[in-house]
């Protein structure tokens, strides 16, 4: 069924032929996608699905769970030195931003 008033396309997973409004348009490339809506919410939703089923018994490690003390100690050590680097360039991005925003007026 050829639609005459708007372009058309044909879904790569059904194989019909739709008008364009029927597909999802993908602005970082500038184009429709090769998957009619109803098409890709299937796809997404079997996805999902399949995901789930994969990474339900995933158990990830907690240092808790470590019994070695020192080793303990030293991840504990190493996740507060992360999280300490992490605020200082938070800090620093916040200071470089307020510098940028201070001259800009100055400048006005």
């Amino acid at each position: 069924m050829k639609m005459s008033s708007q372009p058309s396309k044909i879904c790569a997973r059904c194989k019909r032929e739709l008008s364009i409004s029927n597909f999802y348009f993908n602005r970082s490339q500038q184009t429709y996608d090769k998957y009619c809506k109803e098409c890709r919410k299937q796809r997404s939703r079997q996805q999902r699905k399949s995901n789930r089923i994969l990474f339900s018994d995933r158990k990830y490690l907690s240092i808790n769970d470590i019994n070695d003390k020192q080793k303990r100690i030293k991840y504990i050590l190493r996740a507060l030195e992360i999280v300490r680097l992490s605020v200082m360039r938070r800090s620093f991005q916040q200071k470089e931003r307020e510098l940028r925003y201070f001259n800009k007026k100055e400048n006005l």
